[in-house]
């Protein structure tokens, strides 16, 4: 699947506050930088992002490079292809304790820095309550969430736990419940900022709300889309309630040239079953209705697992309307002949 170059994004729920820090924080166990515009409300705590050497032989890295107008000159120092095992330096986004000058990592295999041309980075926090402050970072790597790490802190206590995988579960189970099949590849997304196209997280007292979107290459120049959201408990992040506002795809009814046929099909199907008798009809009815629920949608997904992820789609929707068609032409076959001459397969 074509993927989508994203130019890089950093998002915040909030507005600026005047007191965002730019320049490198003495923290531990090494020095950061906040990205800007991610502090919480009350100050303290911040996104950013350090680089330091993996291990104890690469030498320390000398931050009196960094200048934030021209990151490029730090970067350029240093060997941090975060695609390598191999490089003696990495970069790791991290929460910074701006009071107790601390950091601490934010896992990734692909982490957000300034300049990153592929990405997009979102921060949301909550207002703090009753000694409680939550707040939900996202990650993007080209056209999907990487990661979607949820912040618990309490006093000096920061947790940090990535979701992604988790919320993405939930979300793939609507794949099937709305019958739109990934035949290719497609991206999760959860996009936590408030939106045209996304509600944004929302936090109750207890709980959090989060927007997930699952984008499906259905062909070159379109993409389906399965959208919902995700409810979890904010004291241990457990799902508790999941939604999706997308209706089931059902070609059958949506595709007009597949719904005459269908039509077509059961008109042939219902005078074919007054002339039977009533052993015949209950026969009738149960083959039919295999081809409907199993035989059918069967060959039809078979068909689009091995077409182009871009004419999946279409390749399915040719196979339904064949089966159908099929299906019509032996009815009307059987319509022709006597009722005790018609043979109805039992299986």
């Amino acid at each position: 699947m074509e993927r989508l170059i994203i130019l890089a994004m950093l998002l915040v729920c909030s507005p600026a506050r005047s007191e965002e820090t730019t320049g490198v924080i003495d923290s531990t166990p090494n020095k950061a930088v906040c990205f800007e515009k991610t502090l919480s409300d009350n100050g303290r705590f911040a996104i950013g992002w350090t680089l330091r050497p993996k291990g104890k032989k690469p030498k320390p890295v000398d931050w009196s490079l960094y200048d934030p107008k021209n990151p490029a000159k730090l970067f350029d120092a240093y060997d941090w292809d975060p695609h390598s095992n191999e490089s003696p330096y990495e970069i790791v986004d991290c929460v910074i304790d701006l009071k107790q000058k601390r950091i601490v990592d934010l896992p990734a295999e692909n982490p957000y820095w300034p300049m990153k041309e592929r990405g997009r980075f979102a921060v949301i926090w909550n207002k703090p309550f009753n000694g409680w402050q939550y707040g939900f970072v996202q990650n993007d790597y080209s056209y999907f969430t990487a990661n979607l790490w949820f912040i618990a802190i309490s006093g000096n206590s920061i947790q940090v736990i990535d979701l992604t995988s988790l919320l993405k579960n939930t979300g793939e189970r609507y794949l099937f419940e709305k019958k739109l099949y990934p035949y290719g590849t497609y991206g999760t997304s959860f996009p936590i900022v408030k939106s045209p196209t996304s509600s944004g997280v929302t936090f109750g007292l207890n709980e959090a709300e989060i927007p997930f979107l699952m984008d499906i290459r259905t062909s070159v120049d379109d993409t389906a889309q399965v959208k919902g959201t995700i409810s979890i408990h904010l004291a241990d992040w457990r799902i508790f309630k999941s939604t999706c506002s997308t209706k089931v795809d059902n070609p059958m009814k949506d595709v007009a040239e597949l719904a005459q046929a269908e039509s077509t099909r059961k008109e042939i199907y219902l005078r074919l079953l007054k002339k039977l008798s009533p052993q015949q009809q209950v026969l009738l009815r149960k083959f039919q209705r295999r081809f409907e629920l199993w035989g059918r949608p069967s060959i039809a997904e078979d068909a689009a697992m091995q077409a182009d992820i871009y004419k999946a789609r279409l390749v399915r929707d040719q196979s339904l309307l064949s089966t159908t068609r099929k299906m019509t032409e032996e009815l009307k076959e059987d319509l022709k002949l006597p009722a005790k001459s018609v043979i109805i397969p039992d299986e």
